[in-house]
């Protein structure tokens, strides 16, 4: 259940994360790979998802420090998968993540309760995407999972400028926002980093979707944390 927190008031706009908040990236990557790998006639193994997640997350996390950006990860991280499976010899890693790119671009898996959500938010205040990945991307997987009407804008790191949790990226934001200020915006996000870290330090109101049930820090006890998305409703 969703900690007791008091409502939310006086909210006005909502900006949501995209992967592991509205679309489960965790099946999209699995069915991605699997796709890639028959592309190239190879035969995939969980452990090539285990390898790919853990390079992936360190990866994105140097984005999120401003020490790459996403280009970056894209030519390297499937070298670095192919190494550490022992496959660097056989296999061009940027290649085959051009690939796999594009069959993520194809894949929408909403998380359970994702939809409804929308429903419920959109009927209450003004809706915005908030994400690193692809612009292009992120709006065909939105697009393909019906859920591209709900919002009244997208506000993605490359058009930003910069990437959450940066301040610049918060900034482009509230720039867009006009005069809504910033105690009347609300970030829902999975990365306690990216998406909570970076908009409580810039001041706005967050709820942290704990999808995974991991352990919750310190700083986040008693703050608002939700394990399912229908739990949001009990706050906003």
């Amino acid at each position: 259940m969703a900690l007791k927190v008091r409502r939310m008031d006086n909210i006005k706009a909502v900006l949501l994360d995209i992967d592991n908040t509205l679309l489960d990236f965790g099946v999209c990557a699995r069915e991605s790979m699997k796709a890639a790998f028959a592309d190239y006639g190879l035969t995939y193994s969980d452990n090539i998802e285990t390898i790919f997640h853990k390079i992936n997350d360190a990866l994105w996390r140097k984005v999120e420090r401003g020490e790459f950006d996403k280009e970056d990860v894209y030519k390297v991280r499937w070298n670095m998968v192919f190494e550490k499976a022992g496959m660097e010899t056989l296999y061009d890693g940027f290649a085959f993540d051009k690939c796999f790119r594009i069959h993520i671009t194809e894949c929408a898996y909403p998380v359970e309760g994702a939809n409804d959500l929308l429903e419920y938010l959109s009927g209450k205040y003004t809706l915005y995407a908030a994400s690193n990945a692809s612009y292009d991307q992120q709006m065909k997987r939105l697009e393909a999972a019906d859920m591209l009407g709900y919002f009244k804008d997208f506000f993605i790191s490359e058009r930003i400028g910069a990437p959450k949790p940066q301040k610049e990226f918060f900034e482009g934001c509230m720039k867009e926002l006009g005069d809504t200020k910033k105690d009347e915006v609300v970030m829902i996000g999975d990365s306690l980093n990216a998406d909570i870290k970076g908009a409580r330090k810039f001041g706005l109101k967050y709820i942290w979707f704990n999808y995974r049930r991991g352990k919750v820090p310190p700083e986040m006890e008693d703050k608002p944390t939700v394990y399912r998305l229908s739990e949001i409703k009990e706050i906003l």
